[in-house]
């Protein structure tokens, strides 16, 4: 019979468990930005959006593989095991985005907010539309530094060699002045709670 080392094997796995955690929410700029809420049981949650509406909504799953054979098991080193381990992680980061990407694109494309260019290239007028229609939040007057836009990489390398006109920035000035006064509208409506 075997020996079992069950506290080695739980510090380990404690271990691993918040490296894991760690390396993948880092590897994705937005999902260290995303609130993560531990929930031990279930298989759905009742989800409410910003204008009060209630909706039960199921788990999605991601995963990974961490294949060890008995020979690794007895050879490898803490070092090889993070390896390793870092390769699942990047799994497990590059899912949790799919699956972000993908329940994005359903709460867009339901709430109306999906600006479709037909095809045609990004232009001033499509960024407008975008940042138009979205619900903007501010703090201390300013936009909020928690405001970005997700794309792909392409599209993001298309949005930094976009070159914007003096035209473009008196528009977006009076987009964001009119998001502006109805975030304070919104503030000033909002109930607080004892």
């Amino acid at each position: 019979m075997l020996p079992d080392f069950p506290r080695i094997k739980s510090e380990r796995a404690d271990r691993l468990m918040k490296r894991a955690h760690t390396e993948s929410r880092a590897k994705h700029a937005i999902l260290p930005k995303l609130s993560t809420v531990m929930q031990p049981e279930g298989d759905a949650v009742n989800l409410t959006d910003v204008e009060g509406r209630t909706a039960m909504s199921g788990y999605e799953q991601f995963r990974s593989k961490l294949e060890v054979t008995l020979d690794e098991l007895l050879k490898l080193d803490d070092e090889a095991w993070f390896e390793k381990f870092t390769r699942m992680t990047d799994e497990l980061a590059d899912e949790e985005m799919k699956l972000l990407i993908h329940r994005m694109n359903e709460v867009t494309t339901e709430a109306g907010n999906v600006v479709d260019a037909k095809g045609q290239a990004l232009s001033e007028d499509h960024l407008l539309q975008i940042i138009d229609r979205v619900q903007l939040d501010f703090e201390d007057g300013r936009l909020s530094p928690d405001f970005a836009l997700l794309t792909s990489p392409e599209m993001g390398k298309r949005l930094s060699e976009l070159s914007v006109s003096d035209s473009f920035k008196e528009r977006h000035a009076r987009i964001i002045e009119r998001q502006f006064s109805d975030w304070r509208l919104r503030q000033a409506d909002r109930k607080l709670v004892d």
